[in-house]
């Protein structure tokens, strides 16, 4: 269950003796990238408790730096967030953020444009915004709570906005109702004070008394946040005594319910039928969470987010595009086409034995890690074995050194929908990763495309070499390419386990979409050629994944393409042997490739074309042998094409129609696939001097790779 799973990844944050300050980075919004729109503008009243003084200041609680993109110079605006933390928030994920929503730990209240021009109108629009969100505060609503002139602070509110902003742009901030006293969340102390690290932090300078500085209590800050939360749970209800269980660790006591704001995607946002008698305020009778599994919920679920990633748009497109369609893939890959969904994808690293982490030790270690990892860092990898999971999950972002002497696992989900309206479509998970697995396969991705260097130089062009990188350098693309998108999940968990891929099926996907191109081919001689690229490119890897990860599965039976390219070459002096009905596809593919060269210089028309694939014929063993090694020596006794030359390998490629006959009628796919890779592979020579240069599919052949 993925709230067990976010629940063990909260837990060792929980009983990780964290610092306050640290406590509120994790739980809290401050150090988002959204922050920063209501950083800018941070509203502070100051209320000095004892004598009931109050005055309101603006202050930016941001940093501000200048960064050149290309030509221009923009400028970068990041939070401060060790002012932040001292009035934490939550940036609301759903419903109507301009009224009040769930608790509030202290006074610090979110404002939006509409609050503010509303502001601006009356002291009641004021008033009615503090109430609704005072009442849901949980530090006001202590006994003990300190008495607040509401009137006389929302006429000061009133005035400050009257007054305006002096920067433009939609006034979006945060309010802060900075109560100041002896046994409140802050205090005064002379400027220059320095707070001690983790437990403190300044607010600002103050309105009231400028040779101080307002300081915040962090401790008790974050322990009312914890209430908040714990509060937000029992809005759906909380059962107390021995019959109350937790629905995760089985604790009996108090426990509440597990659909709340604690995590986005167990939110009740629409109304659905609920069994007779269980109203929304009794869903704690479904899933029951103690406070301390509420709390590993709240840091599960929050670190969740931070790791969870919007999928690349070239990367979605390749996961959506149309797998039996050679020209729709094609069309997808340049963003053609309908509107593909937003994909999400997150990862989360948790230990395979939670004993794992019953030492202090570990256990900060990997609160650390986990926290370095979900800051979005782009660090070039600290360590020699932390891995980017760029590569075989999509994801730009680094799995740091987990320790391998310990077992870890990783968990990786996709998913499309809005997870602040709890519409979730979960499109894949991925359980138990070892990361030991995950690095191998990411090292067979690089280590393929880095020696595919050669091949793709023959069918790009040594200018376009690079143009299919990230293609060719993501796993996840790969795999669509190679099984289509009803397949990806289920591939991509079996090659991050380490489990056999199929060949069969990749080939039989590429020579479906071969086949959709062959009709009018010199049209999509590009496309094909491109299928051709991938075909052998991705049997390179399905070999070299045998031979690292898997070490089972169907064995290559073809032979590299060099090496069948030089044995072709050389058949004007020896026969070439071919190994299976594979390779006598490739040396089909190479033979019409050079005939045709020839043939198209006597009567500038393509063989291929005009004399095999025609009246809706589909490259087959039957057509390739009938309709065109059976009429090459007719053709060129007719045209007066010379073809002495060959006679060594056209005789060897008509006695493996006979020799593979029983393997061509069971596998045409593979035929057909080596037919096209032998076709494109070759380069005739230079047409001799007297005869024509050939300028039409030979030429466009190569004028279509981009």
């Amino acid at each position: 269950m993925l709230i067990e799973q976010l629940i063990r990844l909260g837990r060792p944050f929980v009983e990780g003796g964290l610092a306050p300050a640290q406590i509120l980075d994790q739980v809290s919004d401050v150090g988002e990238p959204e922050a920063k729109g209501f950083l800018q503008r941070v509203v502070i009243v100051e209320v000095d408790l004892p004598t009931s003084r109050t005055a309101v200041g603006r202050s930016e609680w941001v940093f501000r730096r200048l960064q050149t993109q290309g030509k221009k110079t923009v400028e970068v605006v990041e939070p401060d967030i060790e002012r932040a933390r001292t009035a934490p928030f939550v940036i609301p994920a759903g419903g109507n953020p301009v009224v009040p929503q769930g608790r509030y730990g202290i006074p610090a209240y979110l404002f939006y444009d509409k609050n503010a021009q509303a502001f601006r109108e009356s002291v009641q629009h004021v008033v009615r915004f503090l109430q609704g969100r005072m009442e849901r505060t949980t530090f006001l609503k202590r006994d003990w709570a300190p008495q607040i002139d509401l009137t006389n602070v929302a006429e000061q509110i009133y005035a400050f906005f009257r007054k305006g902003f002096e920067d433009d742009g939609k006034c979006n901030g945060l309010l802060i109702l900075a109560l100041v006293g002896p046994d409140a969340l802050y205090r005064y102390e002379p400027l220059g004070y320095v707070p001690r690290p983790g437990d403190e932090g300044i607010v600002r300078t103050s309105e009231l008394y400028p040779d101080r500085v307002i300081v915040a209590d962090l401790a008790r800050i974050a322990e009312l946040f914890w209430e908040s939360k714990i509060a937000e749970g029992e809005e759906k209800g909380r059962r107390t005594g021995t019959g109350a269980m937790c629905s995760i660790c089985n604790k009996r006591g108090d426990v509440i319910s597990a659909y709340s704001k604690a995590w986005n995607w167990f939110t009740t946002t629409w109304v659905a039928p609920l069994p007779a008698g269980l109203d929304d305020s009794n869903l704690v009778d479904g899933v029951a969470l103690c406070t301390d599994c509420y709390r590993a919920l709240t840091y599960g679920s929050r670190l969740f987010d931070r790791l969870t990633q919007r999928l690349p748009a070239a990367l979605a497109r390749e996961v959506f595009a149309p797998a039996t369609s050679g020209y729709a893939v094609h069309q997808g890959r340049s963003g053609g086409g309908e509107e593909l969904p937003t994909v999400y994808g997150g990862v989360l690293a948790l230990p395979l034995l939670d004993d794992v982490l019953a030492d202090e030790m570990t256990r900060r270690a990997f609160v650390r890690r986990l926290s370095r990892m979900a800051s979005g860092s782009t660090y070039a990898g600290e360590r020699g074995r932390d891995l980017h999971l760029k590569t075989i999950t999509g994801l730009e972002m680094w799995l740091p050194d987990l320790d391998e002497s310990r077992q870890y696992g990783l968990t990786v989900l996709y998913y499309s929908g809005d997870p602040g309206r709890a519409d979730i479509h979960l499109r894949g998970v991925v359980d138990d990763v070892m990361p030991t697995v995950a690095a191998v396969v990411d090292d067979v991705v690089h280590d393929v495309y880095d020696a595919s260097v050669a091949l793709r130089v023959r069918v790009l062009g040594e200018e376009r070499a690079d143009r299919m990188k990230e293609l060719f350098r993501s796993l996840p693309a790969l795999l669509a390419r190679a099984y289509g998108p009803s397949h990806i999940w289920a591939t991509l968990a079996a090659a991050l386990h380490g489990e056999p891929l199929s060949r069969k099926a990749f080939v039989r996907l590429v020579a479906y979409r071969l086949r959709d191109l062959t009709a009018r081919y010199t049209q999509h001689l590009g496309h094909l050629r491109d299928e051709v690229l991938f075909f052998l490119y991705f049997d390179q890897f399905l070999a070299r994944y045998r031979e690292r990860v898997s070490r089972k599965g169907e064995v290559r039976v073809m032979r590299d393409w060099q090496t069948l390219i030089e044995m072709l070459d050389a058949a004007k002096q020896q026969p070439p042997a071919l190994e299976g009905h594979e390779e006598l596809g490739f040396a089909a593919g190479y033979f019409m490739r050079e005939f045709g060269r020839r043939y198209y210089a006597r009567t500038e028309k393509d063989f291929l074309e005009t004399r095999v694939i025609t009246f809706g014929n589909q490259v087959t063993p039957e057509v390739i042998l009938k309709y065109g090694l059976l009429q090459v020596k007719p053709q060129a006794a007719r045209h007066r094409i010379g073809v002495w030359d060959l006679e060594l390998l056209l005789g060897s490629v008509m006695a493996g129609f006979l020799q593979y006959k029983e393997a061509l009628a069971k596998q045409p796919d593979e035929f057909l696939a080596a037919f096209w890779a032998g076709y494109c592979l070759h380069r005739p020579e230079k047409v001799q001097e007297g005869e024509k240069a050939s300028s039409g599919a030979e030429e466009r052949d190569v004028s279509q790779t981009g």
